[in-house]
């Protein structure tokens, strides 16, 4: 008799309480009625880092093609010297510049920035000069299921996929055919699948990442260690109320 309720209760685990997400309870992002993966050929020809809102930006400027740099004159807190850190991109891609006021940066790469703030200074001072511009707080998430998650600097302008993931650990154990890369354009989600399984698919891998783009790197399933940590639990307490019965019986 007792092994009629295993069979029913194990029929009851393995096929009822997986569609209640019992079992892999940790893992994120499921597709689900989300539409299908866009076009990677989106993003694959995008080389260079483009400023967006909420980045921070920090550059000087100095007149003379940058003279006193080369002569090591110190005028650092004269007005010659304009620019500085803590300029922000607002929400609606602007930066509120001294003497120019909001300007839009959003969209652009930070060589075109340097080049429309030389135009603008030009107007005020001789021969401007726009020193390189850092953008000081832009970060990637990366997810690796449920297991584990970080937040990573991009140390440069054209920090790839690649790069991403060897300073983060490797793919390790999980799926390197499905990585999934989660990025907003146009105030709409995009999700886009990076295999990283093939030789020939080595260009995929050299996307250049945005600030906040989100990388979830799909866990291999581990289907017998999985069942028998969700079944445990119901199997304890399924033995302890056929005992209570015995029992009683």
């Amino acid at each position: 008799m007792k092994k009629k309720y295993y069979i029913l209760f194990l029929f009851i685990v393995i096929f009822i309480f997986p569609s209640c997400k019992v079992f892999n309870p940790t893992r994120m992002l499921r597709m689900g009625s989300f539409p299908e993966y866009s076009d990677i050929n989106l993003i694959k020809g995008e080389q260079l880092y483009r400023i967006a809102p909420f980045d921070e930006l920090a550059f000087s400027m100095l007149p003379n093609d940058g003279e006193q740099m080369i002569s090591g004159t110190n005028q650092t807190n004269s007005n010659s010297n304009m620019g500085g850190s803590g300029y922000k991109v607002e929400y609606d891609g602007t930066i509120k510049f001294p003497i120019f006021g909001r300007t839009k940066v959003s969209g652009m790469t930070t060589r075109e920035l340097e080049q429309l703030l030389e135009e603008k200074y030009a107007l005020l001072y001789n021969n401007p000069f726009i020193t390189t511009i850092e953008v000081t707080n832009r970060k990637v998430i990366v997810f690796r299921g449920g297991n584990s998650s970080s937040v990573v600097s991009l140390t440069h302008d054209n920090m790839t996929i690649w790069e991403l993931i060897a300073q983060t650990g490797g793919v390790g154990d999980a799926k390197a055919h499905k990585i999934k890369l989660i990025r907003y354009i146009d105030d709409q989600p995009h999700i886009f699948l990076i295999d990283l399984s093939k030789l020939e698919s080595i260009e995929t891998g050299n996307i250049v990442l945005q600030s906040d783009d989100i990388i979830y790197i799909t866990p291999r399933n581990k289907f017998s260690e999985e069942i028998m940590f969700a079944v445990t639990p119901y199997l304890s307490l399924f033995s302890t109320l056929v005992l209570i019965y015995s029992i009683f019986r």
